[in-house]
């Protein structure tokens, strides 16, 4: 069964390096016409869907195989915005679906298909060589307003009320976290509909010792695995970011948005462990598919996940000049003897693990989304069973009125049948008994529509 008939029954900039394993580690469409998807449920060339299986080698080089598939009939969506990749020549790129930004799709959000339909835009961001200067506002508001449309697209379309997990990176995450602030945070309706927001690795920020009330005004930081409508935000660092970092301070690093950099006496980056979030004391499960960053073709099993490897811990530092950074430290936790190659080193650059925000942390991430998941599909499934049992009601009142109707009217008709009399009333009757028949149809379909409803929502498991 395609995704498209599923949907239909149930309604980082990461360079080529070489590696041990001779292979490499990376880390305005205003209308539904004008969206290019790079991913989208039924569509042929997807590479969100694929092969998702490979192995996971243990200390002492114990390999087992993951056996991760997609999920059959997943109850929710993913909405996907990958990071900086375009090699093309201008400042902005065009929507061609270039292989980098097909393996960067592969390699962060297929995993999620474990658990949800995922939708993945093109749109024209702000390309590698536009990196070399300041991004000037029209560049950016080009990229903003190209994800922006192809969101709405989404919602308009495609999203059918279902709960929705975020996920992006670097400029994917800048992106999405203005699209969030602006378009999502202060409208409701929409805002329940999100599972939770996935964005590493763009200096999301929030008040000071706070969860909330920075960048968004409703949408907290998420405290645990299994919380809706929260957000996931940090950058990987093997120490305290340099002080030329990039990432973790909110008055010096990565800033690509319309709004003034918040004062750094008053506010911090946000950092959130995906791996407290799954349950896992701080060890994190990287997982990463290494043939696609090379473009070579798949193995059988492609995904490569190395437990008990790394271990993060949230850190902030207060500074001399004002201000903190904040981090996800990450730790070499192998014991005396494992000889495993240390993934990490062959992305880092002065302790900095930006490229592999994602894939240093997949397999936890996919866990905690599945998490919330669940918990929004059992609340929404709650929802549901309620107003079905609603419905059960008004179809046995209606039923028991339609019964009485109709038995007055054929009393009603046989009189005017007989005896040229009350036809008038017998008309009238008949009409009123049609209508409560109607009603009680209206009442079963809906009925069967919420009964097949709770039905779809049962899951997802990751």
């Amino acid at each position: 069964m395609t995704a498209s008939s599923r949907k239909t029954a149930i309604r980082v900039v990461l360079a080529t390096v070489a590696t041990a394993f001779g292979l490499a580690f990376f880390a305005a469409p205003a209308s539904a016409d004008d969206t290019v998807w790079l991913c989208k449920p039924g569509q042929a060339d997807n590479p969100c869907l694929g092969k998702m299986d490979g192995i996971s080698t243990s200390p002492g080089f114990v390999d087992t195989e993951l056996g991760y598939e997609a999920a059959e009939n997943p109850p929710v969506d993913c909405f996907y915005l990958y990071p900086t990749q375009s090699n093309q020549a201008t400042l902005n790129s065009n929507l061609d679906k270039d292989p980098e930004i097909r393996n960067v799709a592969i390699n962060q959000a297929r995993q999620f298909s474990r658990i949800c339909d995922v939708y993945a835009p093109m749109y024209r961001q702000y390309t590698l060589d536009s990196l070399g200067g300041p991004i000037s506002d029209e560049v950016r508001d080009t990229a903003y307003n190209s994800a922006l449309g192809a969101w709405k697209d989404y919602l308009e379309n495609h999203n059918e009320g279902r709960g929705v997990v975020i996920i992006g990176h670097s400029q994917g995450t800048s992106h999405m976290a203005r699209l969030i602030a602006e378009e999502v945070d202060d409208k409701p309706n929409v805002r329940k509909r999100i599972i939770s927001a996935i964005l590493p690795g763009a200096n999301v920020y929030v008040p000071e010792g706070r969860l909330v009330g920075g960048q968004f005004q409703n949408i907290p930081a998420c405290e645990t695995g299994d919380q809706v409508g929260c957000v996931i935000a940090y950058s990987m660092f093997t120490g305290q970011p340099a002080i030329d970092s990039r990432f973790g301070r909110v008055d010096t690093g990565y800033w690509v948005n319309p709004a003034p950099r918040p004062d750094k006496a008053s506010f911090d980056v946000l950092c959130t462990n995906p791996a407290d979030l799954a349950g896992d004391n701080g060890i994190l499960r990287p997982l990463a598919n290494l043939p696609a960053f090379l473009g070579q073709a798949e193995p059988a099993k492609p995904w490569q996940a190395m437990p008990d490897f790394y271990r993060g811990e949230c850190r902030t530092v207060e500074e001399a000049g004002g201000g903190t950074v904040s981090w996800l430290n990450i730790e070499d936790i192998r014991e005396p003897g494992d000889t495993r190659s240390d993934l990490s080193a062959l992305i880092v650059r002065d302790g900095d693990l930006h490229l592999g925000d994602i894939n240093l942390a997949l397999d936890s991430l996919v866990s905690v989304a599945a998490s919330q998941s669940r918990a929004y599909v059992s609340t929404e499934r709650a929802r549901v069973v309620k107003e079905r049992n609603g419905v059960r009601k008004q179809l046995k009142s209606a039923k028991k009125k339609a019964k009485k109707l109709s038995k007055t009217a054929r009393k009603a008709a046989r009189k005017c049948k007989k005896l040229d009399r009350g036809c008038g009333k017998a008309k009238r009757l008949g009409r009123k008994s049609k209508k409560a028949g109607r009603k009680v149809s209206s009442l079963k379909k809906r009925d069967q529509a919420l009964t097949g409803e709770i039905k779809s929502l049962v899951g997802p498991e990751a």
